[in-house]
């Protein structure tokens, strides 16, 4: 299995992150339940939830935890930005065609997997329906309206029989939802 996808000059993984460290070496706090993922997002702490089934582990992490300073895991990668998410949609002809399923199941397939999310209660749902990615905020940004993200800052791909049905590119979402991180470093 291919581990990376070059795309101009950025080096995307070709599946979702499953780190528990910061780049600096400190664990990212583990929530056992849903009642831990309401206390960390209530006190605004970055966390990590971890769901196993059939023996693997999916990772899922709060906003807090994918725009936290130290980082995402120890190898360079990090997780992408807003403009980083643009070069991608670039690559691919532009806007015009981020929507097109067969650009998608051409360019992007290694975006196929469909490990849902958790929600803003600690739930993890829709497993099998999509997968969600959280892009980096930055500083340039402007406030946040109430707990909802001004910005779509994550990727959504509907994907039926390994097929791109539909696609959300920048959909907003709320801060208490937990997604997972495809990491990104420069070539």
């Amino acid at each position: 299995m291919k581990e990376i996808y070059k795309i101009g000059n950025q080096i995307w993984q070709c599946f979702s992150s499953t780190e528990t460290t910061f780049s600096n070496g400190d664990i990212i706090p583990l929530c056992k339940s849903n009642e831990d993922w309401l206390d960390y997002f209530n006190q605004k702490q970055p966390c990590c939830k971890i769901i196993m089934e059939k023996g693997i582990d999916t990772v899922f992490y709060n906003f807090f935890a994918a725009n936290d300073n130290r980082g995402i895991g120890t190898n360079q990668f990090r997780v992408p930005t807003l403009q980083d998410h643009d070069l991608l949609i670039n690559s691919i002809g532009g806007w015009d065609q981020s929507n097109r399923s067969e650009i998608l199941n051409e360019k992007l397939h290694f975006f196929n997997e469909l490990n849902g999310n958790i929600d803003g209660k600690g739930n993890y749902v829709a497993k099998g329906l999509y997968g969600c990615w959280w892009i980096k905020a930055n500083n340039s940004e402007s406030g946040f309206y109430g707990d909802h993200l001004p910005y779509n800052l994550s990727l959504c791909f509907a994907i039926n029989n390994k097929k791109f049905v539909e696609s959300h590119w920048r959909r907003p979402t709320y801060k208490n939802f937990g997604y997972q991180l495809r990491l990104i470093k420069n070539a």
